[in-house]
């Protein structure tokens, strides 16, 4: 009966073809893939972990582009004379400077190259326009420097020899930041 259409309450059959998962859908994880790929948000991640739980490895579980928002580099932005040069990263003014010492997220946990080394994402400081009245707030975002496979490795370059130091460090890699 391939291929015939329904007569007197009997079901056709017709060519099947390959099914692609609805972007209305949200049901599971394949109805993720069409609708993320239509968007420039891609806050989707895995941590890959070994057994002996001293190496993370945060992945995008889609593919990302160059240019897209991966989230929020998690910490506490400061104002102060020092600048940690271990767990900060500095801001566009002086004085200005995210401390990520004391909280994570998980872009926290991506692998950390030396200075000015290989990376595939970037850490960029935005103004956030809060809408209702006039104010001054800023976050740390990450963005994708070039295409990143799904399942690839996140990699951002430190911005002092010390910070990529001590994220080589199996103490740290253990502790997540």
């Amino acid at each position: 009966m391939a291929g015939s259409t329904a007569r007197s309450g009997q079901t056709g059959y017709t060519k099947s073809y390959i099914h692609v998962p609805s972007a209305e859908r949200r049901s599971g994880f394949f109805d993720l893939h069409p609708r993320a790929e239509a968007m420039k948000n891609r806050s989707i991640f895995i941590t890959l972990q070994v057994e002996d739980g001293a190496f993370f490895s945060v992945c995008p579980i889609i593919p990302v582009q160059k240019g897209d928002f991966l989230g929020i580099f998690a910490g506490v932005i400061r104002f102060s004379d020092s600048c940690s040069a271990v767990h900060g990263i500095s801001g566009p003014e002086e004085k200005l400077w995210l401390d990520y010492s004391t909280m994570t997220g998980l872009l926290n946990l991506m692998r950390v190259s030396a200075p000015r080394g290989d990376a595939d994402v970037h850490l960029q400081w935005e103004l956030i326009d809060n809408g209702e009245k006039p104010s001054l707030m800023r976050r740390v975002s990450v963005h994708a420097s070039r295409a990143i496979r799904s399942f690839e490795e996140i990699v951002r370059a430190a911005p002092r020899k010390e910070q990529y130091l001590m994220h080589q460090s199996p103490v740290y890699a253990k502790r997540g930041y």
